[in-house]
């Protein structure tokens, strides 16, 4: 019997974060985790120059994003973006928090206001899942503000106690 061993070399990820007036941010901790989700996430800091770098990734599919900063609650949806990765090659993902879109409104229900809801913005055409969600939540007079990077079809999920709503 022949027992093959492949080598791989894998690929790069690599990118730098920057804060809403786009300048670099060092120690920020960056998370990928392969799509579907296997296992914990894989974490880098960025470096005094904001950028970050994982290397030697198995080709594939990864969700990348800026972890919560205070300690603040994790959340999956949030600024998360998929990443193809390919053997030998870097993928350039760069984790800005300026906004090309500031999209403002509020959440009614019956007429009066929701506050407390949380609103996950997908783009996409409606057939498929959605990509590149962002997230806001709404205040008290159930106004919500959210940036998005790209003009074009969202499909919106709202949550509140529980509940989801397309």
């Amino acid at each position: 019997d022949d027992f093959v061993i492949k080598l791989s070399r894998g690929g790069t990820i690599t990118g730098v974060v920057r804060d809403a007036q786009r300048q670099p941010q060092a120690n920020v901790q960056v998370l990928m985790t392969k799509v579907p989700m296997a296992g914990g996430p894989q974490t880098v800091s960025t470096g005094a120059d904001g950028r970050y770098a994982f290397e030697k990734i198995a080709p594939g599919e990864y969700m990348v994003l800026r972890a919560p900063t205070g300690g603040g609650p994790l959340m999956l949806f949030g600024g998360m973006k998929q990443v193809t990765v390919r053997e030998g090659e870097t993928t350039t993902h760069d984790l800005d928090e300026a906004a090309k879109i500031t999209l403002t409104g509020r959440v009614l229900k019956g007429g009066q206001p929701v506050a407390n809801a949380m609103l996950f913005f997908g783009s996409g055409d409606g057939n498929s899942a959605m990509t590149d969600i962002k997230q806001s939540r709404s205040d008290a007079e159930g106004r919500y503000q959210v940036g998005l990077d790209n003009a074009g079809t969202y499909g919106v999920v709202v949550t509140l106690g529980g509940g989801m709503f397309g």
